[in-house]
């Protein structure tokens, strides 16, 4: 079934069966600023590659329910899995839209990492799940990435093991362009450092646990910017 884009998509986190319960900030989008009633018709996702379309049977503000007319098995729009490793930007904006970005982009996991020039190691975690399910929402993405919790950079390169892992920074105009590292079809680790950069020492190390060196372009980029043009060539070339 084709769904139509214009329609607005909600999100509840539960395997589809028969009936689903809207929680209270849905169900109030749904009644209270969409203005929908009993017997409308919506499309839901669950995150896990289902959108389902349905009916709403009881109206209640604080608890929708709604009734599944059908439901539809999304594949993952890239046909890949993007692993992004990014140390946080200082500026906690700059990263919730690094985030907004990379979830409009398909990616599969988000793991912030702690290295040596890192200048943020904590944020809401709550606050920026919320900004992943909104950006699947307007996206129309039905597979919800998934957020892992900090983890420093030398415990992270030593257990990952994706088809294609690489580190990216611009400290070595002889490495090869990201475009011309990829594999089609393969899974991808993607690590982007802080706004200071992977030290030699954290590239030396990466280099030992398999990750290839790369460079995103000829110019230097803020750190969000880089995980979104990684993430952007990888859909593009992969």
């Amino acid at each position: 079934m084709k769904f139509n884009q214009k329609n607005i998509l909600f999100y509840s986190p539960q395997k589809f069966s028969t009936h689903i319960e809207l929680n209270k900030g849905e169900s109030i989008h749904c009644l209270n600023v969409m203005r929908l009633a009993l017997n409308d018709e919506i499309n839901v996702t669950n995150g896990l590659g289902e959108i389902a379309r349905c009916k709403i049977i009881d109206p209640i503000p604080n608890s929708c329910k709604l009734e599944i007319i059908n439901i539809s098995t999304i594949q993952n729009t890239n046909g890949k899995k993007i692993h992004i490793a990014i140390s946080p930007t200082k500026n906690i904006n700059r990263f919730e839209w690094f985030i907004e970005k990379v979830v409009e982009l398909g990616v599969r996991e988000i793991t912030p990492i702690i290295s040596q020039r890192t200048e943020r190691d904590k944020f809401n975690f709550n606050r920026i799940n919320k900004k992943i399910i909104t950006a699947l929402k307007q996206s129309y993405n039905a597979h919800l990435p998934k957020l892992n919790p900090f983890i420093k950079f030398s415990n992270f390169i030593s257990t990952e093991n994706n088809d294609q892992k690489i580190i990216c920074h611009n400290e070595n105009n002889h490495i090869s362009f990201l475009k011309d590292e990829i594999i089609k079809n393969n899974n991808y680790t993607i690590l982007i450092g802080p706004e200071g950069g992977f030290t030699n020492e954290e590239v030396l190390l990466a280099e030992k646990h398999n990750y290839k060196q790369s460079l995103l372009g000829n110019s230097k980029y803020r750190t969000e910017t880089a995980g979104i043009l990684a993430c952007h060539t990888i859909h593009l070339f992969a």
